[in-house]
């Protein structure tokens, strides 16, 4: 069963969006390390139940595009793993399917990159791959089509 978002306090929402402003200012300067630390200090900021609020989503994908190019992209896998496990996950989200998917791209962990980028992709019907970086989407289909010339001969 699925739960509904409550509405944050307007005071959380600023303060954590004050640490995220911050957070993409280091990403605009390419220090993908102090973006990282920043982005995961807004979701600090963010009350339990983490998921729960009407700006949970918007906060991991804020989380998601501040960390994928840092050191910490490990602990965001975990985090958007708890989210697909919690009752505000909806199935119709291709999002944390393919953060994970981009995250573990990252990591060099390649089959699990492909196997979270196929379920967005499904989810998605491609749509997920816009607005991102090419390579999440050439890599998606250099895998698919290796996988399917191996099932095919």
């Amino acid at each position: 069963m699925t739960r509904e978002p409550a509405r944050l306090d307007e005071s959380v929402l600023e303060r954590i969006h004050a640490i995220q402003w911050r957070a993409k200012a280091a990403l605009d300067r390419a220090d993908h390390e102090q973006a990282a630390v920043l982005a995961l200090q807004a979701w600090d900021a963010v009350p339990e139940p983490k998921f729960g609020w009407d700006r949970s989503y918007v906060f991991l994908f804020s989380l998601f595009r501040s960390t994928r190019l840092s050191r910490r992209r490990k602990e965001v896998i975990g985090i958007v793993n708890d989210y697909l496990r919690s009752d505000y996950y909806l199935a119709i989200e291709d999002g944390p399917h393919f953060w994970i998917g981009a995250l573990s791209f990252e990591e060099g962990q390649l089959d699990t990159a492909f196997e979270n980028l196929e379920r967005a992709v499904q989810i998605s019907r491609g749509r997920c791959f816009r607005e991102e970086d090419p390579k999440y989407k050439k890599f998606f289909d250099e895998r698919r089509k290796a996988k399917t010339s191996r099932h095919t001969h």
